[in-house]
């Protein structure tokens, strides 16, 4: 049976029905992908078309925020049986319309992790500048041993680029004021969620409205 080798930490196994599967090391396993069949033009209903075009789309935002946010935070996330780069597509989702188009902000993912998200998160803008005032409440079981993780919070630019910013605010603080700056049209919501001092673990991000 004919076998492709690579050079690369992905490699290319057997051909099975015309396709070659991949294997990809994640977090000490392995995980196969078989690369689908090619169909011609004319053999896709316009169902097909508008999920093809909707995961193009889909995976046009992913490739956009691979390296500032699938590499650094979701290929540290404890579910280990999908990529970073699968499990951010799968958990945005749902933010994009039948076309591919980004229909509700609220529902974009930044961050996935193990660490717990503080309760009663709110957000209050000033007046005359782009600074939020951000609060939340104590919990003691998730202050045990998370007290001295730092706040990240994250704005999403015309709908496709995210911006992650690291800050040095404790999560026993309780209190953050942030001041964004004027990169182009903000989408309207702020992601927060917050990381250890290693940036080897997270948490999952809430979606904080601001307009």
């Amino acid at each position: 049976m004919e076998r492709r080798k690579t050079q690369s930490s992905k490699g290319i196994g057997p051909a099975h029905n015309g396709t070659y599967t991949s294997y990809y090391p994640r977090l000490g396993k392995t995980v196969i992908k078989s690369k689908p069949k090619k169909r011609k033009a004319d053999e896709w209903s316009d169902k097909q078309k508008q999920a093809r075009t909707r995961f193009h789309k889909l995976s046009y935002f992913a490739f956009a925020n691979k390296t500032d946010v699938i590499n650094p935070i979701w290929n540290l996330s404890p579910e280990n049986r999908h990529t970073g780069y699968s499990l951010f597509m799968k958990y945005n989702s749902k933010a994009f319309g039948a076309n591919g188009e980004l229909t509700d902000a609220s529902l974009v993912n930044v961050s996935n992790g193990s660490l717990p998200v503080p309760t009663d998160i709110s957000i209050k803008k000033r007046r005359k500048n782009l600074t939020f005032d951000i609060s939340w409440s104590k919990d003691e079981y998730n202050f045990k041993n998370q007290y001295e993780d730092t706040l990240v919070y994250a704005i999403l630019v015309e709908d496709l680029m995210i911006g992650v910013y690291y800050t040095d605010i404790k999560r026993e603080a309780l209190f953050a004021s942030i001041t964004i700056k004027d990169f182009g049209e903000l989408n309207d919501y702020i992601y927060i969620f917050f990381t250890n001092k290693d940036r080897t673990a997270f948490s999952n991000s809430r979606a904080l409205k601001i307009k």
